[in-house]
């Protein structure tokens, strides 16, 4: 069964962080856990001064688990927050392309980065992955 968690102490936190591969959140960021089995596979992490900035890292192949912890983090992510930004390398396709299927958003391209925004998850998404709930 799958357990999507808000970190609640520092030890946990950077449990989180350790497992949030190829992303360097901040300690004083919000963070919620993926975990299976009391073993934490990846999480979420919320920063900036609105706590809009969305991260997602993970050291695990991409599955219907993870897809179903994304989703569930998130859904937690927008209760703090009811705008997320999430920035990701335009060279990134996977991620950019799993971006999208979540219901994010261009915004703007910055560089080598695109900027995109969440303001709600999608009805076909939610329709997806709640009856893995």
């Amino acid at each position: 069964m799958i357990e999507v968690r808000l970190a609640k102490n520092e030890s946990e936190k950077q449990i989180v962080i350790n497992n949030m591969r190829g992303v360097a959140p901040s300690l004083d960021s919000m963070f919620w856990g993926f975990w299976k089995s009391n073993k934490c596979f990846g999480g979420v992490s919320l920063s900036g001064s609105k706590l809009n900035e969305y991260a997602i890292g993970f050291n695990v192949k991409p599955s219907m688990e993870l897809g179903l912890a994304i989703y569930l983090a998130t859904c937690e992510a927008l209760k703090v927050n009811s705008r997320l930004i999430g920035r990701i390398q335009i060279k990134n396709v996977a991620s950019r392309k799993g971006a999208r299927q979540l219901g994010f958003r261009r915004i703007y391209v910055d560089g080598d980065t695109e900027v995109m925004e969440l303001a709600n998850i999608p009805t076909k998404m939610h329709k997806r992955w709640s009856k893995y709930v």
